[in-house]
């Protein structure tokens, strides 16, 4: 056996320790005793509404994120020419923390004393309410807040579909008379079937181990989906792992069903290739309507629940009215003033640095191997590309529950250390690391590789002078979307959390618990601060190829 091929299944080993173990030990437990953990899960008195509700919260998340991603991804390609600067905006909330942004909509539309709600009962006709009219808790708002979040990721992948699609085909329907709204169900939709069907795997299997709305916004009504249901198991001493693992079991089923219908809706992806005649120019068709889609939706998404946290970080309470001259920076003052605040800010940028700095060079190497470079046989390129993809297909939940349980006890004890966070994000972040890094290791082609390797360099040398150097974009920009998922970060954190690892999504659940909604506040606009900080360094050191992409 040569020493490449011994390397590639190191690695192979490595990422299956990483992604495979936490889980296969969770499904041995699942299945112990006779499949006590299954049996225990889908006796629980409540387990048909669950599976319902998860599954609503699923399908009709997806919904939402689909519809409003494509129309978003087809209004920036049709912005004026003076406006085309805002085909950036819909990618805003990327940087914006999920719970940070939710806690933004309890402050606007909690039903008895949020901002917006509050405003909406002064209108002529509404005087008479003393809620409402709208309610966040409510089961459709978790839906469409869920929706919400997740749509900028449909937006990415179909914009970037559109752009390379060019202008060509929808400007030949408009030559033969067709409107464009035949345009677009008749060439624009059918083209875009791969990116709207690979976004939508995506964003349906984060929406089924969704874990940040239902836990903030369903206590209220008692919405409870599988991954609340697991997270109350940890709040129990001792952990019943095999009921936690019985209650996962069909999220895992879900994502394997998930990833073989993208297989069968998509097919051939060969068929939807389109052959451009002209390069890197969008339809001649625009419209001024696009720019108004565009702005509505930032100053929905975006603007108001920032503008709602900063209130709420400044008021000395929460009571729905807005009153200027109540206005405080004691919020700001205790909770930055707090040894466990201040300790969590620096855990949290430690263990998404450290992880970074691990999970960027493991995906450079899984790209690396599927790319064709390496010397690997076809068997470990398999290997790799499933594994590097594997946590895409598990709620971070779900991955979090698994840590907790397998390194837990012997014979590799995490639990309760700042590592086991480090070890939770490099698994969560491989997928988004390698697939980043793919594009552009193909777009170099090998032959700087091969003119390097033929003037007599090592492997090592060649990939550090000739070819880390020619990626020095796409990897500070590969960093800086790794950096900004890892802060987000909620739910796997709070499922390993203990003492010893708080970070700022702890900080702020336990904030929220005992309703301390100024220090949530704070807590919430410091995590976007912190995110904020770690894309401007991580591009800044890209150069401006990074930030162009």
């Amino acid at each position: 056996m040569s020493r490449s091929t011994l390397w590639w299944a190191f690695f192979v080993i490595v990422l299956a320790l990483l992604v495979l173990r936490p889980l296969v030990q969770l499904q041995e437990r699942a299945l112990a005793d006779g499949a006590r953990g299954l049996r225990e899960a889908f006796s629980l008195p409540t387990i048909g509404r669950v599976l319902a509700t998860t599954a609503a919260l699923g399908i009709g998340a997806t919904a939402v994120a689909v519809l409003l991603g494509v129309v978003l991804a087809v209004s920036a390609t049709m912005l004026p020419r003076g406006a085309r600067w805002m085909a950036a905006l819909p990618i805003v909330p990327l940087v914006v923390p999920p719970v940070a942004a939710i806690i933004g909509w309890l402050f606007l539309l909690a039903p008895n004393v949020g901002y917006l709600n509050t405003a909406l009962r002064s209108l002529p006709g509404l005087g008479g309410l003393t809620t409402g009219p709208l309610d966040i808790y409510s089961p459709t708002w978790i839906i469409v807040i869920t929706g919400v979040t997740l749509s900028p990721f449909v937006f990415l992948f179909v914009h970037s579909s559109l752009r390379d699609m060019g202008g060509e085909y929808a400007d030949a329907a408009a030559t033969c008379g067709a409107g464009r709204l035949r345009t677009l169900r008749t060439v624009t939709v059918p083209l875009l079937r791969p990116s709207i069907t690979y976004s939508a795997g995506i964003v349906v299997l984060l929406a089924l181990g969704q874990f940040n709305a239902p836990l903030l916004l369903g206590r209220a009504q008692g919405v409870d989906v599988l991954t609340t249901e697991m997270y109350k198991v940890t709040r129990d001493a001792p952990v019943d792992f095999g009921l936690g693992a019985g209650l996962g079991t069909p999220l895992i089923l879900a994502g394997v069903l998930v990833v073989v219908l993208q297989r069968i809706v998509v097919g051939d992806s060969a068929r939807f290739v389109v052959a451009r005649g002209r390069a890197e120019r969008g339809s001649a068709r625009t419209s001024p309507w696009a720019a108004v889609v565009v702005a509505v939706y930032t100053v929905v998404v975006v603007v108001l629940p920032m503008a709602a946290l900063v209130y709420m970080s400044l008021s000395p309470y929460w009571s729905g009215s807005i009153d200027l001259a109540a206005l405080t920076t004691g919020a700001w003052r205790d909770t930055l003033g707090d040894r466990l605040v201040v300790n969590s800010i620096g855990l949290s940028v430690r263990t998404a640095a450290i992880a970074a700095v691990v999970a960027v060079p493991v995906g450079l190497t899984a790209a690396w191997a599927l790319s064709g470079f390496g010397r690997i046989g076809p068997r470990l390129r398999g290997a790799v590309d499933v594994l590097s993809m594997a946590p895409v297909a598990v709620p971070a939940a779900l991955l979090g529950f698994g840590f907790l349980f397998a390194y837990a006890g012997p014979p590799v004890v995490l639990y309760g250390s700042s590592t086991i966070l480090v070890v939770v994000y490099v698994t969560l972040m491989v997928p988004h690391a390698t697939r980043m890094q793919l594009a552009p290791l193909l777009a170099i082609g090998r032959s700087s590789y091969e003119a390097s390797r033929a003037c007599g360099a090592g492997m090592v040398r060649t990939v550090a002078r000739v070819l880390v150097p020619q990626l020095r974009g796409p990897i500070a920009a590969t960093t800086a979307l790794v950096f900004v998922l890892m802060t987000h970060e909620f739910s796997a954190t709070l499922m390993v959390r203990s003492v010893r690892t708080r970070v700022l999504g702890t900080a702020l659940a336990e904030a929220y618990e005992f309703g301390l909604y100024p220090k949530v506040a704070v807590v919430a606009l410091v995590m976007v601060v912190v995110t904020m900080a770690g894309v401007l360094i991580a591009l800044a050191l890209g150069g401006k190829e990074s930030i162009r992409r």
